[in-house]
């Protein structure tokens, strides 16, 4: 009896009970659950999260990312994508959240994803090739780097969500 005890107090240490009447709480679930298929799945570590929610209300939830090795633009819009889409299934999916979102159902433009571009050494590329991935509020976007000017963006390059998923249906169709 008291190993049985000692064995359900041990194991108790590692199960964490979400409280379901805190956003913030359910919210990291997502993100974690997310960034656990993300990183799985993909060439990539998530490095950040994102939550907006004043008040208690979700208006805005997103992951960042760094790439594990030099991804090219096609690679970056394709990630970018599969993503925000995954995150958008969690959210949507999930009851306990609902209830907090300020907007149902979640959509691209409630949510954000940041792709950070590097070699496999960690470093980051310089303009002509990109160094930032990111979609918000439904518009992708490219950054490059300035060799000369380390934080400093050179180049912007901007895409709807629509316009991204067409280019990579096109580009699935011609494989």
């Amino acid at each position: 009896m008291i190993l049985l005890s000692v064995i359900i107090a041990f194991f108790s240490l590692f199960s964490r009970e979400i409280d379901q009447n805190n956003p913030a709480e359910i919210a990291g679930e997502i993100l974690e659950r997310t960034a656990t298929f993300a990183n799985k799945r993909y060439p990539l570590h998530t490095c950040g999260t994102i939550m907006g929610m004043p008040n208690g209300n979700v208006q805005v939830l997103g992951l960042c990312f760094q790439a594990k090795t030099l991804l090219s633009r096609d690679q970056l819009r394709s990630l970018t994508i599969k993503c925000a889409t995954e995150l958008i299934q969690q959210i949507n999916s999930n009851e306990h959240i609902q209830r907090f979102l300020v907007k149902r159902p979640f959509t691209m433009q409630e949510v954000q994803i940041i792709i950070y571009n590097k070699d496999k050494n960690g470093d980051e590329p310089h303009d002509p090739l990109i160094a930032t991935a990111q979609i918000s509020k439904g518009i992708l976007t490219f950054r490059t780097t300035d060799p000369k000017h380390t934080y400093t963006y050179n180049n912007r390059f901007k895409e709807t969500y629509e316009e991204a998923v067409e280019i990579i249906n096109s580009q699935q169709n011609k494989a």
